[in-house]
C-alpha cells in the first residue's frame, strides 16, 4: 500500500515537472539522431537511470508486486518500459 501511494505521488510529481520543463522523449531522440545535439536526449538517459534507481529502490525495500514464477519477467519490463 505505501508503495502504491509513494508511486502515485511522485508519478505526478515527474509528470508535473515534466509537463512544465516542455520535456519530450521523441524530440531527443530526434534531436540527436538528425541533429547531433544530446541535450534532450540527455534529459532521456536521466529518466532512464532514475526509473531504474527508483525500481532497484523499491526492490530492496521489499515492496514489490506478489511473487510468482513469472515475476522477474514484469519486473524487469517494468523498469525498461516505465521511461
Amino acid at each position: 500500500m505505501i508503495a502504491s501511494l509513494a508511486t502515485l505521488v511522485l508519478g505526478i510529481l515527474i509528470g508535473y515537472m515534466g509537463q512544465r520543463s516542455k520535456f519530450c522523449t521523441i524530440s531527443g531522440i530526434r534531436d540527436f539522431f538528425m541533429l547531433k545535439d544530446s541535450f534532450r536526449f540527455k534529459g532521456l538517459l536521466g529518466l532512464i537511470a532514475g526509473s531504474a534507481v527508483g525500481f532497484i529502490a523499491f526492490k530492496l525495500i521489499g515492496e514489490t508486486s506478489p511473487t510468482s514464477r513469472w515475476d522477474w519477467v514484469w519486473d524487469h519490463r517494468v523498469c525498461l518500459l516505465s521511461a
